[in-house]
């Protein structure tokens, strides 16, 4: 519990920072994985309400580099979520599949 605590005062502090140079992903993704609890149960309600996100849920799709290319998403508006998540990709140098399932949810 006290390591847990650590990584999230850690990627919380680099987080609001800004402060990314020499972080260890981990301590991110952690950090996220610990506070999104209710978040994602909120995001959970509403998309089983809607007949697209009820489908969503059942089928789990991955997120990865089989079905996102983000040198093609790069291409789309600037004001698209495909824009926006292939410019943070590519900016920090990640993938899809460089992530470590999520283990605090």
């Amino acid at each position: 519990m006290l390591a847990n605590c650590r990584f999230w005062a850690n990627g919380h502090f680099q987080t609001i920072s800004g402060k990314f140079e020499g972080v260890v992903i981990d301590s991110v993704a952690t950090f996220g994985d610990v506070t999104a609890y209710y978040t994602l149960k909120k995001l959970q309600i509403k998309m089983l309400k809607d007949k697209t996100g009820r489908r969503i849920l059942r089928e789990k799709p991955s997120i990865n580099s089989s079905v996102l290319d983000p040198e093609k998403l790069i291409k789309y508006p600037k004001n698209t979520l495909g824009y926006v998540y292939s410019e943070f990709m590519i900016r920090n140098k990640i993938s899809s599949d460089t992530r470590e399932p999520v283990s605090f949810c």
